[in-house]
């Protein structure tokens, strides 16, 4: 039924950080792609309305010649990929972190059907002698600090800075410390999941903007920025994201940090909602949230106290 095979595809030229997404190639033989566009074709034709034939009465010959060749094969694909799908990931012992995204590569009727299927997979990440570079970043920041204060207590009509609470300090501590650790390593991210969180990041922002009653596009033209800036902007911030969580990941690895179940039960002991914690502590989907907030603590501990 299918043919896969796992390749790297570079279809345009992306920065060296972006790498190509895992491809796998599904190829359907013509008697199954028949069988499927027949049901599709019956499935269509009940909403289909033309003169001189009832709602739904239309005979499958006649209706055949009014459909869209692309929707009727849409309709196949949707009955024909999922199965093959997972067969194809199943055969390659594939681990895809996002749904996949099919492109057709050959569709026409009476003939085998191929089409690729694009997926992001983890990508191996190993930081050797990480402490080295984390440990440089901190003494880097706290002589910035040094430089800042010292410059300020001798300059009598300079402002005092605003001494940035703890929570302050460590955030921009850590910001250092991945961005040191990003240059050093250069974690690559498959294109896909960049894709992916580019587009959540850009549904988040419509909908902050819908309460102002604007679009992006009004949003962009207000703030004087081109679309081509914003396009890169939003890029490099998905992909300083993904390097980070990929970063979190491979220094918890190689820290041996895990979080136990007992650990997550252990932090909804110390949460003042009770009612929500006692209503929720089963939620699986709640549960990891909770797990993944640990996880980064926890690594977040680890590389502050390098």
């Amino acid at each position: 039924m299918t043919d896969q095979k796992t390749t790297k595809k570079t279809e345009k030229k992306q920065p060296d950080i972006i790498t190509a997404n895992t491809v796998l190639t599904i190829k359907i033989p013509a008697k199954d792609v028949a069988s499927a566009y027949s049901q599709a074709v019956n499935k269509l034709k009940k909403k289909l309305k033309l003169p001189g034939f009832r709602a739904g009465k239309v005979p499958t010959n006649v209706a055949e010649q009014h459909l869209d060749f692309e929707q009727v094969a849409q309709e196949a694909l949707q009955e024909l990929l999922p199965e093959l799908y997972t067969k194809a990931v199943a055969a390659g012992k594939h681990k895809p972190l996002t749904n996949p995204e099919f492109r057709p590569v050959k569709i026409e009727k009476g003939t085998d059907w191929e089409i690729e299927a694009h997926i992001a997979e983890k990508p191996e990440l190993t930081l050797p002698k990480y402490a080295a570079v984390v440990k440089k970043a901190i003494q880097h920041v706290k002589k910035e600090q040094a430089e800042a204060e010292k410059k300020a207590s001798k300059d009598k009509d300079a402002k005092t800075p605003a001494v940035p609470n703890a929570e302050e300090s460590k955030t921009h501590l850590l910001q250092h410390i991945y961005a040191d650790l990003a240059e050093e390593f250069r974690p690559q991210v498959p294109e896909l999941l960049v894709k992916r969180e580019i587009e959540a990041d850009v549904r988040e922002m419509e909908r902050q903007l819908q309460g102002m009653k604007l679009t992006i596009a009004e949003y962009l033209s207000r703030s004087g920025q081109t679309e081509e800036a914003f396009s890169q902007q939003i890029t490099v911030r998905a992909v300083t994201k993904l390097q980070s969580v990929l970063i979190t990941d491979a220094i918890a690895k190689e820290a041996k940090i895990t979080i136990t179940d007992k650990d997550i039960d252990a932090k909804l002991d110390t949460l003042e909602d009770k009612d929500f914690v006692k209503k929720e502590r089963n939620n699986p989907e709640y549960r990891s949230v909770v797990h993944q907030s640990l996880f980064n603590e926890h690594v977040h501990e680890h590389l502050l106290s390098l």
